[in-house]
């Protein structure tokens, strides 16, 4: 939110909540591929628009190997149409250009 739309939120706090949150889903995710079930249900929906979004709130998801897994069966669903991405945060093209 404060990436995108420039809210006055501790974005610090922010990313520290996200990498908690990111920490827990990534460690559900290694014993199984789905979240509540052996196929792909609503929750996996609903998780998704935030961990796949997480980079544009300046949070880094390439160390959570199986949160990237599982984005891309997520993908691969028959049907899925991705939200919007905007670039901000880490999708940044300045700010990428910048960190090389």
């Amino acid at each position: 939110m404060f990436t995108v739309w420039g809210d006055d939120l501790d974005a610090d706090l922010a990313i520290r909540r996200a990498h908690e949150f990111l920490r827990l889903l990534d460690v559900e995710l290694r014993s199984r591929e789905w979240l509540a079930g052996s196929r792909p249900t609503i929750t996996d929906l609903v998780h998704y628009a935030y961990a796949a979004h997480a980079p544009e709130g300046n949070v880094d998801i390439t160390g959570y190997r199986n949160i990237v897994a599982w984005l891309e069966r997520v993908r691969a669903l028959p049907g899925f149409i991705p939200l919007l991405e905007t670039q901000a945060g880490l999708k940044d093209p300045a700010r990428t250009l910048a960190q090389h």
